[in-house]
Order: C-alpha cells, then sequence, then structure tokens
C-alpha cells in the first residue's frame, strides 16, 4: 500500500534534489552497465530516465502544485528537478536570497544574516 506524504518533504536529499530516489535507481542502473560492459542496460537506463521525467513533469509535479500550493512554488523554486546548483531566488524585499531549511523558506541578507 502507498500512502502520499501529508506535508511537503523538504528534508535531507530533498533539500539537494526534488527526486533523490529517481536519481538513486538510475545511479544503480547505471552502475550495473559500468560493471558488466552493457550497453543494453545503458539503454534501458536511458528510457528509464526520460520514463521518470514524464512521470514527474506530467503527473507529480502538477498534483504536488495542487496539493501543497505556495509551499510548493517556493520548494520548486529554490531546488532543482534531478541533479545541479540549487537556484537562488530573490526575496521579494530585494535583501538578499530565499533558501529552504528545515521546511520553511527563509530569507537572509546580503551578509548572510537570516532576517
Amino acid at each position: 500500500p502507498w500512502a502520499p506524504p501529508t506535508r511537503l518533504v523538504v528534508e535531507g536529499l530533498y533539500r539537494v534534489s526534488r527526486n533523490p530516489m529517481y536519481l538513486a535507481v538510475l545511479c544503480i542502473v547505471l552502475a550495473w552497465a559500468l560493471l558488466f560492459h552493457s550497453w543494453s542496460i545503458a539503454a534501458y537506463a536511458t528510457v528509464l530516465a526520460l520514463g521518470f521525467h514524464a512521470r514527474v513533469v506530467w503527473g507529480e509535479e502538477p498534483w504536488l502544485a495542487r496539493a501543497h500550493g505556495e509551499a510548493w512554488a517556493a520548494y520548486a523554486a529554490t531546488v532543482p528537478r534531478w541533479i545541479g546548483r540549487p537556484r537562488r531566488r530573490a526575496s521579494s524585499t530585494g535583501a538578499g536570497e530565499r533558501r529552504l531549511s528545515a521546511g520553511r523558506a527563509d530569507t537572509y541578507r546580503d551578509d548572510g544574516a537570516a532576517t
């Protein structure tokens, strides 16, 4: 049985990527491809990655936007979908940047102090 979480999870690996479990599966399959020198497993990883991307973009993200509203919008604007550097978003006051920590968005001044 699968029960979706009732709150938006933004802790742990979810601070670095919005989809760490999908990334873990892809890493495992790619490791198999390397270990067994298998182009067919690498091709399977590619198809799997495309399937994960489609599921996330067309299924999960619209549902999360409906279910979590502004919290999802702030999270999606700050944390990359897959991997890469976190995006920085200017605060509405223009006095720094927004960062997610412990499930909330904090505003920081240019000198790094929380406001």
